[in-house]
């Protein structure tokens, strides 16, 4: 099988899970760029919103913004609760071949 390099960046960061386990705080600090896009987004909007009389478009969006946040918080919180056992059932053995394999392949 070859891998995209999306692919092998996936498996690696999946490799270093195995001897640590993710964080929430890894995750958020993996997303640094979304988050950075939704502040300067919110930083803006939201003020130019409600500078131009529009109250419940400034606090839709941040709602949207807010909401954002919560979801990835949310999921992020699932996947670390569930990577034992991932960790449990993923044949590491086959990853490290599918790595080895396409390594050996070229990029």
């Amino acid at each position: 099988m070859i891998l995209t390099s999306a692919q092998k960046r996936q498996l690696h960061t999946t490799l270093k899970f195995r001897t640590q386990p993710p964080t929430v705080w890894w995750f958020f600090r993996a997303s640094w760029r979304v988050y950075a896009y939704l502040g300067i987004l919110g930083g803006i909007g939201i003020p130019a919103l409600l500078w131009a009389g529009l109250p419940l478009a400034s606090a839709f969006l941040a709602g949207v913004l807010i909401s954002a946040v919560v979801r990835d918080l949310k999921f992020f919180g699932r996947f670390v609760a569930g990577w034992p056992l991932s960790n449990e059932i993923t044949d590491w053995n086959r990853v490290n071949e599918l790595l080895n394999s396409s390594e050996s392949a070229g990029p």
